[in-house]
């Protein structure tokens, strides 16, 4: 946390600092023979207002098996 230049503590406000506030949603599909291995397929950015800050879609090494 501390390289990302982000405190550990509990009472950290990061609106309070001026930092934006964002977070990070990833969507899996399956792999392998029985579409049980997590494959990450998105990832998407949103930040405190929940809008779309960066998304992209990602082609996993393997092919996918299970689009659940």
């Amino acid at each position: 946390m501390l390289s990302l230049g982000l405190e550990s503590t509990s009472d950290f406000d990061a609106r309070a600092q001026g930092a934006r506030v964002v977070a990070l949603g990833c969507k899996m599909v399956g792999g392998g023979s029985d579409g049980t291995l997590d494959l990450c397929a998105r990832v998407c950015l949103i930040d405190q207002d929940k809008n779309i800050t960066f998304q992209t879609h990602i082609k996993p090494q393997i092919p996918v098996t299970n689009y659940r």
